[in-house]
């Protein structure tokens, strides 16, 4: 069976999602999220596996969505950075623009914060390592404390990266690279035409950073990668019931998602003809 990767539908044919399948915020309700493990839960059909995990993964899902609080810091964090730059003769102009799962909304509450500044003219690597110099040194200076400030000039994309000290966030900042801002509209068009998308992603991130398996650099696997095994597997839905259309898809049961995932890249994907 192939696994090639199908374009998602245009904006104008993702259908709404249907209101069941929208869980409330608990920042929205007042109210605290519900223990996602609680030995007392009441699932109802329990006798279905499938129905079991649905709910386990909705009630994961609601568990892990951000705070009010947790929002703020994030905004906060980045309202620094913003005001940092403004102080730098070099960046005066620059636009800084969020990406990765803060701005998608599928980070988990030890997600690092991802930024990317555009307008500052440094387009070659040379430049940007230099600019990124500038912003270590503005960090260290800072009337904010910034922890662990480090360039990172010799990857493909040079990032500083740093531990936002009021908020205890992760943050990795880049110049002028739209690649992430095209992945986070990827993540964005999939999460609306897909409603799994969401609680599936959340789920297998925390299930592959718990086992150490999420680190691009020693051969893990990322937060894209992940977004786009998600996006595949929901692209060819179990064969039973039917495969479904995209619209019929957000109707599915999630721990039946969960299942499949985990069938089609755990068994039936022949690793000797193919990759990932």
């Amino acid at each position: 069976m192939a696994l090639d990767f199908i374009a998602l539908l245009p904006d104008e044919e993702i259908p709404e999602t249907p209101a069941a399948c929208e869980a409330a915020s608990s920042s929205d309700t007042g109210e605290p999220a519900p223990d996602a493990w609680s030995i007392t839960r009441a699932h109802f059909g329990a006798d279905s596996l499938e129905l079991a995990l649905h709910e386990e993964l909705l009630d994961f899902a609601e568990a892990f969505r951000p705070t009010r609080a947790e929002s703020a810091m994030r905004e906060a964090a980045v309202e620094r950075v913003v005001s940092l730059l403004a102080s730098l003769p070099s960046f005066a102009s620059a636009s800084v623009r969020p990406f990765g799962s803060y701005a998608t909304g599928l980070c988990l509450p030890s997600s690092d914060v991802d930024l990317a500044v555009f307008g500052t003219g440094f387009e070659s690597k040379v430049q940007q390592v230099a600019g990124l110099r500038q912003i270590e040194k503005a960090l260290h200076r800072a009337g904010w404390r910034a922890e662990e400030v480090e360039v990172i000039g010799s990857a493909k994309v040079p990032i500083v990266k740093y531990v936002d000290g009021p908020s205890g966030l992760s943050v990795d900042l880049c110049l002028e690279q739209q690649d992430g801002i095209r992945s986070s509209a990827l993540a964005t068009k999939a999460a609306r035409q897909f409603p799994p998308f969401r609680p599936l992603v959340l789920l297998l991130k925390r299930y592959l950073s718990s086992r150490g398996l999420n680190d691009t650099f020693t051969g893990g696997v990322g937060s894209f990668l992940l977004q786009l095994l998600v996006i595949s597997s929901l692209q060819q839905p179990p064969l039973h019931p039917p495969a479904l259309s995209p619209a019929a898809c957000s109707r599915e049961n999630l721990g039946r998602h969960l299942l499949h995932f985990f069938e089609l890249y755990g068994l039936r994907l022949n690793t000797t003809s193919a990759g990932v």
